[in-house]
This record gives structure tokens, sequence and C-alpha cells, in this order.
């Protein structure tokens, strides 16, 4: 047992080198940057949700989930638009631009109406109607 331990351990002087490298390292912000944009986005987010839903976390917590589903489904929609229009496939991106003005238009009904359910279904009917 104490010679498999042994043959783990690194030599210190490679070891002191792979600690000072990574602590140099530019990616050692990544995760506090990906953490504040993700607090910043939903804080975005968070403006969608209707008064009628906040009292109740079940609620929140679904309207929330429209509410991502809406803006992401615009971002990228729109990458695909783009990507199916470079190719040449022009009535493809028609289709995926429509589907993501819809997506655009979530948010907004959703809290403008306050309906999850409809907002919901929404999210749904124009998935299926774009990936058919």
């Amino acid at each position: 047992m104490a010679l498999c331990e042994a043959e783990l351990q690194l030599p210190a002087a490679l070891s002191q080198k792979l600690e000072n490298s990574a602590a140099n390292s530019p990616l050692r912000y990544f995760p506090a940057v990906f953490l504040r944009a993700l607090e910043g986005g939903n804080h975005a987010i968070e403006r969608f949700i209707p008064e009628s839903c906040r009292h109740d976390p079940d609620l929140a917590r679904r309207a929330r989930l429209i509410a991502h589903f809406g803006v992401q489904g615009t971002i990228f929609g729109a990458v695909y638009a783009i990507f199916y229009g470079l190719i040449g496939h022009f009535n493809g991106a028609a289709v995926v631009l429509v589907c993501s003005v819809v997506f655009a238009a979530v948010p907004w009904i959703l809290k403008r109406t306050g309906n999850i359910g409809m907002s919901g279904h929404l999210v749904v009917g124009t998935m299926a109607a774009g990936f058919t």
C-alpha cells in the first residue's frame, strides 16, 4: 500500500510548477465571471414573472422556465437562421426566424397575460411547428 501511494505523488518541483501555472492562469476568473453573467440573466428573466405567480414557488418556477425558453429560443433560433442562410437554405431560415419571433414574444405575453398555461403551450407549439 505504501508503494502505491509513493508512486502517485508528484515530485515537489513539478507540483510547485503546476500550482504556480494554475494560480496565474486567466481561467481562474472564469467561474466568477460566469456566475455574474448568470446572475444578470436571472435578473432579466425575473422581470417577466407575473406578480400573480410570485407568491407560489411552483408557479414562479414554471414561469421562469417558460421565460427562459422564450429567451433562449430567440437567441439560438437567430444563430440557426444565420447558419441556414449561410448554407443557402433560405426557406429553412425563414421558418426558424418566424419561430424565433414567436419565442421572443413569449416572455412578454407571459408578463402581460399572467397565463402560464397559454405561454407554455405557445412555446411547445412553436417548437413542434418549427421542428416538423
